[in-house]
């Protein structure tokens, strides 16, 4: 690198954190401080990706339409408004947050707390810690970020195939990137929160994993690259189906935030390069947007 190595960047860090650099399509360099190598982490928000690639696929598949009303797929439930009237949204609007969609995140549970259902957060009835989900806006109107909105993806998903999320993800996006070490799969950690909220929040995976899915998101190797199209404009820049693209169209991106971690994942449309970092910490890193730039 032209500028300090990763290892040189990350040293300062108190807290475990973990990098991997991409470079021709190929995962280039691995470091880590204050953890092992292969240590599992919550990815967060950057699960959303993953769900993306998951509805893509069975839109490939042809089990889903990206412009049906998605009231149409589900099950026991329907998208509604503040009033409770049912409102159209589709997998488009869905997937880019431009369903104008309220409850943007979600705080995690305590270790020994009681986990809400997947219909219980959707409805914001207890155990759940946060309210219903339900249109506040005028879909497909304006970007307004909701991972309320991919709760609702997820249960379409299981309501149309008939198996978990966690199943859905494994068999069409993990398992053929070939990220073994990856699961949605709630686990333990002294001091950590559970997130039950699979589809937006509930990924643990490894910096290597998570380089690996940089890579199949720029080699179109789960689905064709149609995740990289802007759908609307975002807070600074695009959004796509599951990612932000840069102003200039030249690169992707994503951040998560859970409970004492934080994550990110950048890469080029073109050239595969890009960087990712996982952290056992509340601070936001500029290590992978320095190590993208270093490149």
């Amino acid at each position: 690198m032209k500028m300090k190595s990763v290892k040189e960047l990350i040293k300062k860090y108190k807290f475990p954190v973990s990098v991997a650099v991409v470079r021709d399509g190929k995962i280039s360099e691995q470091s880590q401080v204050h953890c092992r190598r292969g240590e599992r982490f919550q990815a967060a928000s950057i699960s959303k990706p993953v769900a993306a690639l998951v509805v893509l696929k069975l839109v490939q598949m042809r089990k889903l339409d990206l412009n049906k009303d998605v009231n149409d797929y589900l099950k026991g439930w329907k998208v509604t408004d503040k009033k409770g009237a049912v409102v159209k949204v589709t997998l488009r609007q869905l997937l880019s947050h431009t369903a104008g969609l309220n409850t943007a995140g979600f705080p995690g549970y305590a270790q020994g707390a009681r986990l809400p259902s997947l219909r219980q957060i959707l409805d914001g009835s207890e155990p759940c810690n946060t309210g219903r989900v339900y249109v506040e806006g005028v879909p497909g109107k304006n970007y307004s970020y909701s991972g309320g909105g991919y709760m609702i993806i997820q249960k379409i998903l299981e309501d149309v195939t008939g198996m978990s999320f966690d199943r859905l993800a494994k068999r069409y996006v993990l398992d053929p990137l070939g990220m073994r070490h990856s699961s949605f799969r709630l686990r333990s950690l002294k001091g950590t929160k559970k997130y039950p909220e699979k589809a937006a929040a509930g990924l643990w995976t490894t910096s290597e994993d998570l380089a690996k899915l940089l890579i199949g998101i720029q080699s179109g190797k789960v689905v064709s690259k149609s995740m990289l199209i802007p759908v609307a404009k975002a807070e600074k820049g695009f959004v796509g189906f599951g990612l932000f693209l840069s102003k200039d169209k030249k690169r992707f991106s994503h951040t998560g935030h859970n409970h004492k971690f934080t994550s990110k994942i950048i890469g080029s449309l073109r050239g595969g390069v890009g960087a990712v970092y996982l952290a056992h910490s509340d601070e936001r890193l500029d290590v992978a947007d320095r190590t993208f730039g270093n490149q």
